[in-house]
């Protein structure tokens, strides 16, 4: 018995340390107001990403009257700017700058957050963020195409807070605009981790339990 239960503490001691993921991983996942496949979770942020086109046509201080308890966007905020970067990173989007319109990684971004709707003809985002350049302007970090015909890019920037782009006022809206929200999701190994320390608990605690001998 000596055997086992030197095996067995130290898996129970390695269950509980905190798994990182060697990088950033993005998938959806639904949420119980907004439906299947309505949040992106970056699982280097620990952040769920609500779907952009859930806020279009809501100005920030609609959207942020709607993140007080019982609104629409009860339990999310708005995300800053360097989060809104981090989670270009976590897609494959270098940073700021212009892309060809079949970059991968942009379309595949498109594929999980959403797009506020259609600008210069083309699938976008813009969407407003928490982080504020001047009193009553919040920058917009934005994903949408530019330039003329056959000769065109996605502009990837930050909503004018150092790499071009637009902050916008607290009440104007827009069909097209929305907001970047966020709120903190489980870290997904935790949970694993707890059952499976549960289990192993369990039959640490069957192969303790005292044998009691049958005589025939």
């Amino acid at each position: 018995m000596k055997t086992i239960a030197h095996i067995m503490l130290p898996t129970v001691v390695l269950l509980f340390q905190p798994v990182r993921p060697a990088e950033a991983i993005l998938f959806l996942t639904g949420d119980p107001n907004f439906g299947p496949n309505s949040i992106t979770v970056d699982t280097s942020s620990g952040l769920g990403w609500l779907n952009v086109g859930e806020s279009a046509g809501l100005s920030y201080q609609q959207v942020l009257s709607d993140t007080q308890p019982g609104g629409v966007f009860d339990g999310f905020r708005f995300a800053t700017v360097q989060e809104v970067l981090d989670l270009y990173n976590s897609a494959g989007i270098s940073g700021p700058g212009y892309y060809p319109l079949s970059t991968p990684a942009i379309q595949s971004l498109f594929s999980l957050v959403g797009t506020t709707g259609t600008i210069n003809e083309r699938p976008g985002i813009l969407a407003l963020s928490g982080t504020s350049i001047h009193v009553d302007g919040y920058c917009a970090p934005a994903i949408y195409a530019t330039g003329v015909s056959g000769n065109e890019q996605y502009w990837v920037n930050d909503g004018g807070l150092q790499f071009g782009g637009t902050a916008y006022g607290v009440t104007t809206s827009y069909p097209e605009l929305g907001s970047w929200l966020v709120k903190a999701v489980p870290e997904p190994g935790y949970a694993s981790l707890i059952v499976l320390t549960t289990a192993t608990l369990a039959c640490f605690a069957f192969w303790r339990r005292p044998r009691v001998a049958v005589c025939h």
